[in-house]
């Protein structure tokens, strides 16, 4: 009987470390999406940026065009337009940023999903153990009231006997 609440308790203890590891696994995947979409808003950040940075030069260019610019503001036009290469490079640098979160979250992902089904396998060895033991006691029981049957069987035909034999 001692195996039997030890081996409850057991099977216990894995329903709990499977409903963690699930949410764990749940997290996980919720994480993982937030990376996933952290990715995606950097490549339309880069994009809109691109697209911005391109309009400002044609404008620039075009203004030029139409009349002789000075020094100063040529200066001032090369000065944005460099302000305007290093929010490229820094946005360039939050997707490859993002883009490394994201593999460390995909790699995290997988490792809980390796975890959950380790855990699975185990749970189903210890179910497949108490069906067996389940199944040896039933087996026990039957053969344990077969005796019985057949010691109260014997004990009648015998006593039928002393009573035939007294008379």
């Amino acid at each position: 009987m001692t195996n039997e609440r030890h081996l409850e308790r057991l099977l216990k203890l894995r329903r709990m470390r499977m409903t963690l590891s699930e949410n764990a696994l749940l997290l996980q995947n919720g994480v993982r999406r937030q990376a996933e979409s952290g990715v995606h808003a950097a490549v339309q950040d880069i994009a809109r940026h691109d697209d911005m940075r391109r309009a400002q030069e044609q404008a620039a260019i075009d203004q030029m065009a139409l009349q002789p610019v000075s020094s100063q503001a040529l200066a001032q036009e090369r000065e944005f337009m460099d302000a305007l290469a290093r929010k490229a490079d820094d946005l360039k640098q939050a997707e490859q940023s993002a883009k490394d979160l994201l593999a460390a979250e995909t790699q995290r992902q997988q490792e809980k999903h390796r975890e959950h089904h380790r855990r699975l396998r185990e749970h189903d060895k210890i179910l497949l153990l108490a069906q067996q033991r389940l199944e040896q006691r039933h087996r026990e029981a039957a053969m344990q009231s077969e005796l019985e049957e057949e010691e109260q069987s014997a004990l009648r035909s015998t006593s039928g006997l002393r009573r035939r034999a007294g008379k």
